[in-house]
């Protein structure tokens, strides 16, 4: 089984695509849960549910992040606020000591191989 892509390597289309949606709330990146990162992108999707005309969305851009992508359609919601509460930790983590944290990849990728297990039994 291939290994996830680290938080810190989340390929810069995945990674332009989430900073381009970061800038209307006012709110810096660094401060969002994890619950918005996870749908960052998907702005409609969640505007139309809160009109009471579609489900709620489960992730944004992060859908095309390849720990998202490689998971079963019905364990992708579990992948995507996996990695969206490791990009969120990241980022903190990013913006307060400037240091990497390689640990946060082995606990993403642990994770992920945890979902992909349960797709499997």
């Amino acid at each position: 089984m291939p290994s996830s892509p680290s938080p810190g390597e989340s390929g810069t289309s995945t990674t332009k695509r989430r900073r381009s949606g970061t800038g209307s709330s006012g709110r810096p990146p660094t401060r969002k849960p994890a619950g918005t990162v996870q749908v960052l992108g998907a702005e409609d999707a969640l505007f139309a549910h809160l009109r009471g005309q579609a489900p709620s969305p489960k992730h944004g851009v992060i859908y095309v992040h390849e720990a998202v992508r490689g998971t079963r359609p019905g364990e992708r919601g579990s992948a995507a606020r996996a990695l969206a509460g490791k990009l969120a930790i990241a980022a903190r983590v990013d913006h307060y000591s400037g240091e990497r944290k390689p640990e946060l990849d082995a606990q993403l990728a642990a994770r992920i191989e945890r979902i992909r297990e349960r797709e499997t039994a």
